[in-house]
């Protein structure tokens, strides 16, 4: 019996039975696995986003979009909310995401895939 409940404690790990609400709540961003454009459409970019969060119980956020000339950051932030219980297994999440840019020419848009790691991809915006 301690076994199975060292196992759950493990499934567990991270998640919090008691807490006030208004401080149970963190984000983090996802990690691209896969980024490809969808459609460029005058200067908004959408793209298919495939990347991974630390358990199931992550839900989108929202988008932060920092831009350097014709370099682009994008850092996709999903909330979770502590008191929830999920195991914690990696968990792949989709998102459609569009972002805008001042003007026309080749952008590189990079996405947080690792720790000092980035998924990179060109775009031209005519």
């Amino acid at each position: 019996m301690p076994h199975i409940l060292l196992a759950v404690g493990f499934l567990l790990a991270g998640c919090s039975l008691f807490g006030d609400e208004q401080e149970d709540q963190r984000t983090t961003s996802a990690r691209a696995t896969d980024v490809s454009v969808f459609i460029v459409e005058g200067r908004t970019v959408r793209f298919d986003y495939v990347g991974w969060v630390p358990d199931p119980c992550w839900d989108y956020d929202h988008l932060n979009v920092d831009q350097q000339s014709f370099s682009v950051f994008v850092d996709l932030r999903y909330r979770r909310d502590e008191s929830a219980m999920c195991a914690a297994v990696a968990t792949a999440v989709e998102q459609e995401i569009s972002v805008q840019v001042p003007t026309e020419g080749m952008y590189t848009f990079r996405f947080p895939s690792g720790p000092d790691e980035t998924l990179d991809v060109d775009v031209l915006v005519p």
